[in-house]
C-alpha cells in the first residue's frame, strides 16, 4: 500500500498519519473509529491531507454533524 506513499489521509476528517515503517499497515482511521465509530477507508499519498486540499477544503473535525440524535 505504501509504496511510494510517505502519507495516509483520511478523506473525512483530514488526518494524516506518517506510517513509520513500510510493514504497518493503517485501512481504517483511528479518529473516526474513535470519535464516530465508523470505519473509514484511508489512502496512501505522497502529500498531507492539508497540502491535496488547503487548509478549508479538509472538515473540520469538531465541525461535522452526524444529524439529529
Amino acid at each position: 500500500m505504501l509504496r511510494n506513499a510517505q502519507y495516509v489521509n483520511c478523506p473525512r476528517c483530514g488526518l494524516t498519519i506518517r506510517p513509520r515503517t513500510e510493514w504497518l499497515a493503517i485501512e481504517h482511521c483511528p479518529r473516526c473509529l474513535a470519535r464516530r465509530r465508523a470505519a473509514v477507508n484511508v489512502f496512501a499519498s505522497t502529500l498531507t491531507a492539508a497540502e491535496l486540499y488547503g487548509e478549508r477544503a479538509t472538515p473540520a473535525d469538531d465541525q461535522q454533524t452526524e444529524g439529529p440524535a
